[in-house]
């Protein structure tokens, strides 16, 4: 009697534990269907007011397979940008977007797709081919007053969540910031420009960081000038009696065995390397989170500002309790085994 209990118990647990593994995490997600198009449709507006004539680039970054997972191109293998990096948050995606938007510009990288909004707000791509995408804005001025928009990162296609399927006709809403411009130019016009670099490699420890990284200023997307930053100067340089009506960012060439990220705070700029270990592939993009808030477009594919995650395969996790299960399975078997014997 004590066997069939002891028995009868452990089968009651496996129940509980298969029962609450859900159908769908099992399976995952349908797979990608690798050929059909993809699109983009963008929707952009301040307030009440369509914005007419921004236009918007694509950067495709990466290739997707049937699966999700993301695999880097050419230009931004993961050993120079790590786009594969698992568990990233919000304030990470931003940051890495925002030192993607400065590469691309200062390099000047042609766009795989290109969109200008109508007099409705709204911006459509052609035709894309499937992938991780950078998307930015050019800034545009209008009057006294400028048109910017944050860059955002976003997967073609895109999971949709409540049919646990995958959506190649996307449609985002795109938010950014209105900043006056003075049309005269005051001395209290003009503004200086801080670049810093950090390093998170706990002091060098790997041996692997350069002593030198040279870094650009860009007016209005164009590169204006360069600069290099080293120990001698504290990683640090400022540009001085800039013209405080344009846009400004900075860029940085390439490091190697560091994934960077730019932060801004006012018109001091913070380009932050980060070392990693470059064996480590890049995962599946269901860990990786895009920039969401309000300064970001909703890549949700359904216009709903509550979604910024990148699609899920549920194939990650679905291990987990049918492994649990199995193990329930095996010590039954022992115990079994050692009564009989």
């Amino acid at each position: 009697m004590k066997l069939h209990r002891t028995i009868s118990a452990l089968i009651l647990s496996l129940l509980i534990v298969l029962a609450m593994i859900p159908v769908s995490s099992v399976y995952g997600a349908e797979a990608i269907d690798i050929t059909e198009s993809v699109y983009l449709t963008l929707n952009c507006r301040y307030g009440d007011k369509p914005v007419q004539g921004k236009t918007f680039n694509a950067y495709r970054l990466a290739d997707v397979d049937k699966y999700g997972r993301i695999t880097p191109i050419e230009e931004y293998k993961y050993k120079n940008f790590n786009l594969g990096i698992l568990g990233r948050d919000d304030e990470s995606w931003r940051a890495t977007a925002a030192a993607l938007e400065s590469y691309v510009l200062a390099k000047n990288i042609k766009a795989d797709g290109k969109a200008v909004s109508d007099e409705n707000g709204i911006a459509r791509f052609g035709r894309l081919e499937q992938g991780l995408y950078l998307v930015i804005d050019s800034r545009m001025t209008m009057g006294n007053v400028r048109y910017e928009i944050s860059p955002v990162i976003v997967q073609l296609p895109m999971a949709d969540t409540d049919t646990n399927s995958w959506k190649y006709n996307v449609t985002s809403d795109v938010k950014g910031e209105i900043i006056p411009v003075s049309p005269s130019q005051p001395d209290s016009q003009y503004i200086d420009i801080t670049i810093t670099k950090g390093w998170e490699d706990n002091d060098d420890e790997y041996k692997v960081r350069p002593s030198e990284v040279r870094v650009y200023l860009l007016k209005e997307g164009d590169v204006i000038d360069q600069a290099v930053l080293n120990r001698e100067n504290n990683w640090k340089h400022t540009w001085k009696n800039l013209d405080k009506r344009y846009s400004y960012t900075v860029a940085e060439d390439i490091v190697e065995y560091y994934s960077p990220q730019l932060e801004r705070e006012g018109y001091e700029f913070a380009l932050i390397n980060t070392y990693y270990d470059s064996s480590i592939e890049p995962g599946p993009s269901g860990d990786i989170n895009v920039p969401g808030g309000s300064d970001s477009p909703d890549a949700s594919g359904t216009g709903s500002p509550d979604s910024g995650k990148l699609p899920q395969t549920g194939s990650l996790w679905w291990p987990v309790p049918v492994l649990t299960a199995a193990g329930l399975i095996l010590v039954c078997a022992g115990v079994m085994r050692r009564r009989r014997s």
